[in-house]
């Protein structure tokens, strides 16, 4: 058995639980911020339940594999045996995907046994009533009748479209939570980072319009917002200013690193290109069309490379702490999945301990974005500087035309500039086809603005060489 020394809201946490669960509650509702140690508290609630003969198995759900497989190598060190699912083991871990498990098997088990069933992140569970429900949440329903004990937890505790979370009751369309623990209080007991948000807007005043700002120009139909988002100016002008905090911060903290979250595949290849070739950064991508995206992530974890950028891979469930810099360069935006990419620089960095610790996202500040962040805001204590707020001006050339869906470029600062016109900087959205990792670069000399021509060498499978021809402008 492996003792875990326990934090003061874990301890509180976990005798909450067991007075519930010994006083015949049967569902404990756990709404906790990310990194402040949920799972932990959910493999000693399993723990004691078990030892005490309260429960004979145990089935963990999440949505993602790499979650089920962190829960699974903590329930397996507590108790020293397997969780597998086959003769002998404690129980097992199952994503929500997993229906032919949880639709047959599982069900059986619980109708025999007495299961403590744990839902984690169950916010992706929808619907009160089966008749009502999408389909995790209706078979998820159906599994916890059939169980003795159900744990459900979050640290985002709605959904999207308001629809009621599966598992849980409600008072006044209120969610009811057994056991809270907020950003505040974890900031409070240095167990999150400190979170500020930059926010990039067109300045007031521009051709005379003081209420010109990206907001207007959306409303107006004079941009469309992920036309932005691929802008390339616009993307160097937050990189370039996310790259030198992560500098800053790696000053004292050594592997401090940050995370680029993309629209797509085509878009991250394009800022894995910038961060790799112009920045000179040490730098891994990752996204469902990758290979083995979970190994990829693994080793950035344990590794000091600086930036990771991603599509959809690391916005929930993934714990990699040194990560303090975020850039929001996605279309997605709801309120649940911008908690969820911040949070994943909020967790402590537990190697540096005696720093203070902050966490930065930068974004562009489409009003969407904006709210989020003020609500965020709120929920920190208003006592504190805790959250920084900043506008940051992208200065445009001239407006677009009216009734026209034009994207003008922002002009660059000075040392963005200088950054541009060394030699062997490469800008270049690559065809879908081509992993950009294999790519070597033989071409030389570019300016801005300099219409050129390169070529590339990329190594196949078979150790063929193929030779390929693209023409494009620089930051055209």
């Amino acid at each position: 058995m492996k003792y875990i020394e326990l934090r003061k809201w874990q301890k509180v946490g976990l005798n909450k639980a067991i007075s519930l669960y010994l006083n015949n509650q049967k569902n404990v509702v756990m709404n906790v911020v990310t990194g402040a140690g949920k799972s932990t508290v959910a493999t000693e609630i399993s723990y004691f339940l078990l030892e005490n003969n309260v429960i004979d198995y145990i089935i963990y759900a999440a949505p993602q594999t790499n979650v089920c497989n962190s829960m699974r190598k903590s329930l397996e060190q507590k108790f020293n045996k397997t969780f597998d699912g086959l003769a002998f083991s404690g129980g097992i871990c199952v994503t929500y995907a997993n229906q032919n498990y949880t639709r047959t098997k599982a069900i059986e088990i619980a109708k025999k046994h007495r299961v403590l069933l744990i839902l984690d992140e169950v916010h992706h569970l929808c619907g009160e009533e089966i008749e009502v429900s999408n389909s995790w949440g209706e078979m998820i329903l159906v599994l916890s009748k059939h169980s003795n004990k159900v744990l459900s937890m979050s640290g985002t505790l709605f959904r999207s479209d308001n629809r009621p979370i599966s598992c849980i009751e409600y008072t006044d369309n209120t969610p009811s939570v057994d056991i809270q623990y907020s950003l505040a209080e974890g900031i409070r007991d240095n167990i999150n980072k400190i979170p500020h948000i930059v926010s990039y807007d067109i300045s007031d005043g521009i051709g005379g319009d003081s209420k010109l700002s990206i907001e207007t120009l959306i409303n107006e139909k004079k941009v469309i917002y992920s036309e932005l988002l691929w802008n390339k100016n616009i993307i160097n002008q937050l990189l370039f200013d996310a790259n030198e905090k992560l500098h800053d911060i790696r000053l004292s903290i050594k592997n401090a690193s940050g995370l680029v979250v993309c629209k797509n595949v085509s878009h991250a290849r394009m800022v894995y290109m910038l961060l790799k070739y112009v920045y000179k950064q040490k730098v891994k991508i990752v996204s469902s069309a990758h290979r083995d995206p979970e190994r990829t992530i693994t080793t950035f974890k344990n590794s000091e490379d600086l930036w990771l950028v991603s599509v959809d891979m690391v916005s929930e469930g993934v714990d990699i702490p040194r990560i303090q810099v975020i850039v929001y360069l996605t279309n997605k935006m709801t309120k649940i999945l911008f908690s969820q990419i911040f949070g994943r620089s909020l967790r402590i960095n537990t190697s540096h301990l005696n720093h203070t610790q902050n966490s930065w996202l930068y974004c562009l500040a489409h009003p969407k974005l904006l709210k989020f962040s003020d609500e965020m805001a709120q929920m920190l204590p208003r006592q504190e500087i805790l959250f920084n707020y900043k506008l940051a001006d992208l200065q445009l050339e001239q407006l677009p035309p009216k009734d026209t869906r034009i994207v003008r470029k922002p002009k660059l600062n000075k040392e963005l500039l200088k950054l541009n016109e060394d030699e062997n900087k490469i800008v270049q959205l690559m065809d879908d086809k081509i992993n950009v990792e294999d790519i070597i670069i033989r071409a030389s000399t570019r300016h801005l603005g300099l219409q050129s021509s390169f070529n590339y060498k990329l190594a196949s499978s078979e150790n063929v060489v193929n030779l390929l021809h693209y023409k494009y402008e620089i930051f055209e």
